[in-house]
């Protein structure tokens, strides 16, 4: 069945008509006229009363607390590949643009629709990693939403992509799927196109500004930005909505409440590092969670078995396999935490007990005060990890520096 279109005319008087040969029996001996085609009534009295009608919906959805996203996939035979384009309007109506390209040769034979869904993801993404718990995505694929409440079933290599991608985001973000008409006089439909073609056929790629996140349970979220303030040491902090920021340098982290997570957002570096790793001693003894935290944060299998006695340095050892970078240095965190629970095993310290509490300085090294029984190991290995400590935030480590590090710090260790 046809679906019905409505065509308004503006001039004089204005009109809104359901078949193309009204609209000409009507414009018969008139001129001045104006008119566009809708797939809505709604859409075209808005046209007559000069109201941006997606405009004026977004505005809605903003102030019911839903952030926004555009998104639209390309595909261009001759280059044999596909693209995306994301237009995301924050709470407070900030616009941000992200577009990519991709070959992956399990999708490219669902042409477009690769581009669609990847759009989508991002867009997904993009609230979870900015700790928007609602978001509406505004789409003229139909499949997005019907892969998404199983009205289809997930057959083609990128929808079995798409729903697994779903599964990770949908916990924190509620998401709704709105279908609109491509090139129907929607301009950010229009420009959202744009921004994937320009990926496909220029390479103007547009990624992501915040990449990486990781949520724990909500329930940490209070004690986490405590303990994780007082180990950054100075940072710049703002706030964003419910959240807080951290900031050092080109160094930043963003953690979130939301949906019942404790979020925490930002790029590679050495706050997102010491973040993870911070959120990773709640979960001291338990490896399963540590390694699912872990995987999620970085994006590598960082899995451990209950009885891993060197969660620390085999955490450190499994990222650095996984990651490309130009310094590995903020990976060192996680061994020397594994470090700083050795000392207390060693002093019989409780979980929430502060190594630092039980040295003095003696000159140029550090000693156990008094009432602590004599441990030279103790001593050794917080000098060692409190040299290293302090400096961090200026190490540089190539990947084989990096391994000689570990290496080192895990004999120690033993």
């Amino acid at each position: 069945m046809a679906k019905s279109k409505f065509y308004a005319f503006k001039g004089e008087e204005n009109k809104i008509f359901t078949s193309w040969n009204e609209c000409s029996d009507f414009m018969t001996g008139k001129k001045g006229y104006t008119y566009k085609s809708f797939s809505s009534l709604s859409e075209a009295e808005a046209y007559l009363n000069g109201v941006d009608y997606y405009d004026d919906l977004i505005k809605k959805d903003l102030n019911s607390g839903y952030a926004v996203a555009y998104t639209d996939g390309s595909y261009e035979e001759t280059i044999n590949g596909y693209s995306y384009g994301v237009i995301a309007i924050a709470l407070n109506g900030e616009e941000e643009r992200y577009s990519g390209f991709g070959q992956d040769k399990e999708f490219l034979s669902s042409r477009n629709v690769a581009g669609e869904a990847i759009g989508a993801i991002t867009a997904i993404k993009w609230a979870y990693l900015n700790g928007f718990d609602k978001l509406k995505i505004y789409h003229d694929y139909a499949g997005l939403a019907f892969w998404a409440d199983r009205t289809w079933a997930a057959k083609s290599p990128i929808s079995s992509w798409y729903i697994s991608e779903l599964k990770r985001y949908l916990s924190v973000v509620k998401v709704e799927f709105v279908k609109v008409k491509g090139h129907s006089n929607d301009k950010y439909n229009e420009e959202v196109d744009k921004l994937a073609k320009n990926a496909l056929l220029y390479g103007e790629y547009l990624p992501l500004k915040i990449s990486k996140g990781f949520k724990a349970d909500g329930d940490i979220y209070g004690e986490f930005l405590e303990k994780f303030n007082r180990e950054a040491g100075k940072c710049e902090i703002s706030y964003r909505g419910d959240g807080v920021g951290f900031k050092r340098g080109d160094d930043f982290v963003f953690a979130f409440k939301t949906n019942g997570y404790t979020l925490v957002s930002g790029n590679f570096g050495f706050l997102y590092s010491l973040a993870a790793s911070v959120a990773c001693k709640f979960y001291r003894g338990n490896a399963r969670k540590i390694g699912l935290i872990l995987s999620e944060a970085f994006d590598a299998d960082v899995y451990f078995s209950d009885n891993d006695k060197n969660v620390g340095f085999n955490a450190a050892k499994r990222i650095a396999e996984k990651t490309v970078t130009d310094n590995y240095a903020p990976l060192c965190i996680f061994a020397l935490h594994e470090i700083e629970f050795k000392i207390k095993a060693l002093l019989s310290l409780g979980k929430n007990d502060r190594i630092s509490d039980c040295f003095y300085s003696d000159g140029e090294i550090f000693k156990l005060k008094s009432g602590f029984e004599k441990s030279r190991k103790a001593e050794e290995l917080y000098n060692y990890f409190y040299n290293n400590r302090t400096r961090f935030y200026s190490l540089y480590m190539t990947k084989e520096r990096f391994d000689e590090f570990i290496e080192s710090v895990e004999a120690m260790g033993e």
